[in-house]
């Protein structure tokens, strides 16, 4: 009926204020809101947020964030935010309550985005697409039309700035000290992420692979462990049992500990993180050195850049797709990954090579 439609409406805009005004009144440190802060900017610049809003990951939520402050600095316009639903509410204020620092760079608004677009992301996932046609535009709000924008350079001359303002909430942060206490961890840290999953099942990213995450770990050890001090072996995976099968030979003869293993040099920790907001934290935290052998994995690439506050090191895998997926074609190595990562090239398990990111092959090509 009409009338029970209205009434939906209505408690859909109660709700919606309600959460608006929590938003406005959470600045990070007491702060005043930016809604209410004055700018000089010559516009607005939205994004329409197609991750963010739909049911993507974490890191595909960070990459389209970061492109809005990214492009709206380089196009010199105020990063305005449409708080019109809740699902994109409860993303943002989840992100604030680790980040608030990130999120208090935006403006936002409650009404919902009516006003010019202009195409802005169009080349696939992991590709800079020009800002040219952005910067021709002199309307003084408009929206930005695009899905995930995960390429660094939308946003890597801020790199400084972002890592200042993603500095985890205190409270965050106490919370991920309980999962992994400082007395836990030995020395320096290697962190290593896999995934499967998800991975083995699309056609388009490569999953990590038991050879390479096991070997290349050691291999990092071996070349860098002395000099680095590293004491402690971080391992993150959304398949913790195939982690802990991939180091089954690592492990034998060692020590069990509570979360773990001990050998007579290292300790293999696996963190009992209850969500990515805390592995992210640790990997502030903790990780001195990062490992990647997903590397399409955008949750992946935030540990790489987070990692020691963003001074940490990282490595990865040089092949990110599967043969005949197509990922090659939206991925550019360049543009995706910072120009300080280093791919890994497996020769063999004893035998791997740094080399530079133009000289990635992004699948191994079958066997004829």
């Amino acid at each position: 009926m009409p009338g029970k439609k209205v009434v939906r409406w209505a408690l859909l805009a109660v709700l919606l204020l309600c959460l608006f005004l929590l938003f406005q009144s959470t600045t990070m440190d007491g702060r005043s809101s930016p809604v209410c802060q004055k700018t000089k900017k010559t516009g607005t610049l939205s994004l329409s947020l197609s991750a963010t809003r739909g049911p993507s990951g974490l890191g595909n939520q960070l990459f389209e964030i970061l492109a809005l402050l990214g492009i709206a600095d380089l196009t010199n316009r105020a990063p305005l935010l449409h708080l019109d639903s809740t699902r994109l509410f409860d993303r943002l204020l989840a992100i604030r309550t680790t980040f608030p620092g990130l999120i208090s760079r935006l403006q936002y608004t409650m009404d919902s985005p009516q006003m010019p677009t202009i195409k802005l992301h169009e080349k696939g996932c992991c590709r800079f697409s020009s800002l040219d046609a952005l910067m021709g535009r002199n309307e003084t709000a408009l929206l930005g039309t695009g899905r995930y924008f995960q390429s660094h350079l939308y946003f890597s001359h801020l790199r400084t700035e972002i890592l200042k303002w993603m500095q985890p909430s205190k409270n965050v942060t106490a919370e991920a000290e309980k999962v992994l206490r400082k007395r836990d961890v030995s020395g320096n840290v290697l962190c290593v992420h896999a995934r499967r999953g998800d991975f083995i099942r699309e056609k388009f990213p490569q999953a990590s692979d038991a050879n390479f995450t096991r070997f290349a770990t050691e291999w990092i050890l071996k070349k860098y462990g002395q000099a680095d001090k590293i004491g402690t072996v971080l391992l993150f995976s959304n398949d913790p049992a195939w982690l802990n099968s991939t180091f089954s030979a690592v492990f034998h003869g060692a020590n069990r500990i509570s979360n773990g293993y001990k050998t007579s040099s290292l300790r293999y920790i696996f963190p009992d993180t209850k969500s990515n907001f805390a592995t992210l934290v640790l990997a502030h935290l903790y990780c001195n050195r990062v490992l990647t052998t997903a590397p399409p994995s955008t949750f992946a690439w935030f540990m790489g850049f987070l990692a020691a506050n963003g001074t940490g090191k990282v490595h990865f895998s040089e092949t990110y797709a599967k043969p005949g997926g197509g990922l090659e074609k939206q991925l550019i190595p360049s543009e995706f990954f910072l120009p300080d990562w280093i791919p890994l090239r497996m020769h063999d398990t004893s035998n791997f090579e740094e080399i530079r990111i133009d000289e990635i092959r992004p699948f191994i090509p079958p066997k004829t």
